[in-house]
């Protein structure tokens, strides 16, 4: 079983696919919040068992008060914005660096007029996910937003739905359409952060080719870095802290 932080950001991602999947009407407010909150209470035992334990009871009420209330700010934005249907799980499509964009959008809403609106659920790290945007590296978003113009012609406009908080954030350059229960964050558009990342990908040296080895650049010092590499790398890190993409695999 998973560490219970990513269990709970497993299930509820789980719950919102159950949901909303299959590119559907968007319903009203309350009817998502209900419909969120029974499936919650029926998959709780099933897919998240440790959180179904008796001395869980205090965690497992507080997380589905996040997930109902995260609800009604993601369905509150988007009607309000004027976005008509909703999915989740969107395949990308498209390339980049010549290579096959394989993956998935978390939500993606869109409006009659084809316009759309992707929204990556994270389940905590608010304050992450907001310097992401306003220093514009919002890379995932720019990969997803990359993927999704191969199909429409157009960039989305994107968010992170923080789930735990209930709070979602939108950058002022790729806004997404809503009321005031979005965020609205002073941040580049998402065009220009795909640029940004681009760019700093084709001087990377070829390795994403396999033409050189995957260089180390954490263990190098800052100064040796190429242009563009903090876009996805910090400069100044705390102390006996590592990069936050190195965390994401075994090898350290």
């Amino acid at each position: 079983l998973p560490p219970e932080h990513n269990l709970m950001g497993t299930f509820c991602h789980s719950i919102l696919e159950g949901v909303f999947a299959g590119n559907k009407s968007i319903p009203s407010i309350e009817e998502a919040a209900d419909a969120v909150g029974q499936l919650f209470d029926e998959r709780l035992p099933k897919d998240a068992a440790p959180l179904a334990q008796p001395d869980k009871r205090i965690e497992r009420h507080k997380l589905r008060n996040q997930l109902v209330g995260a609800t009604r700010t993601l369905i509150s934005t988007l009607i309000e914005g004027g976005y008509t249907t909703i999915d989740i799980e969107v395949g990308l499509g498209g390339e980049a660096f010549g290579k096959e964009l394989v993956g998935s959008v978390d939500c993606v809403a869109s409006k009659t007029d084809g316009e759309e609106a992707i929204i990556d659920f994270k389940y905590g790290g608010r304050a992450k996910y907001q310097a992401l945007i306003a220093d514009g590296k919002a890379v995932q978003l720019a990969t997803y937003a990359h993927g999704r113009f191969r199909s429409t012609e157009k960039y989305p406009a994107v968010a992170y739905l923080v789930l735990s908080d209930g709070l979602l954030y939108t950058p002022s350059g790729s806004p997404i359409d809503g009321d005031t229960n979005r965020t609205l964050i002073d941040g580049i558009g998402i065009t220009a952060v795909w640029d940004s990342f681009s760019l700093a990908i084709e001087k990377a040296d070829g390795w994403l080719t396999g033409d050189y080895h995957v260089p180390a650049r954490p263990l190098l010092d800052a100064e040796h870095w190429p242009d563009g590499t903090s876009i996805v790398l910090e400069t100044r890190l705390k102390a006996n802290d590592v990069q936050a993409v190195c965390k994401y695999c075994d090898y350290t």
